[in-house]
C-alpha cells in the first residue's frame, strides 16, 4: 500500500513538471528569436525576448555557425548566460534551504 501511494505521488509530480516544463518552453521559443528575427517583434515583446536566455544562445549558435564569429566574439551572449545561470542555480539553493528547515 506504501509503495502504491509513493508511486502515484511520483507520477503526479512528474506530470507536473512535465507540464511546467511544456508551459515554459511554449512562452520561450517564440520569443527567442529561433524562428523569426527578434528585431521583427513588437516592442513590448522584444523586452521580453531580451529576458529570455534561450535568445542568447540562439544568438551565440546562430554567430558561429552563420557569421563565423569565435568564441571571443560573443562574449556578451556568454555573460548573460552566465549571469542567469548564477542568478538560477542561487535561487535553487535558496529554494532547497527553505524546504529543509
Amino acid at each position: 500500500m506504501g509503495w502504491h501511494q509513493h508511486s502515484y505521488r511520483s507520477r503526479v509530480n512528474y506530470n507536473s513538471y512535465f507540464s511546467l516544463g511544456m508551459l515554459i518552453n511554449l512562452l520561450i521559443f517564440p520569443t527567442s528569436g529561433m524562428f523569426y528575427p527578434v528585431e521583427g517583434l513588437p516592442i513590448w515583446l522584444r523586452v521580453v525576448s531580451y529576458i529570455n536566455p534561450l535568445t542568447y544562445t540562439v544568438e551565440a549558435f546562430r554567430g558561429i555557425m552563420l557569421r563565423r564569429l569565435t568564441i571571443l566574439d560573443l562574449g556578451t551572449n556568454f555573460f548573460f548566460l552566465l549571469l542567469f545561470s548564477v542568478a538560477m542555480i542561487l535561487a535553487g539553493v535558496l529554494s532547497y534551504r527553505r524546504r529543509i528547515e
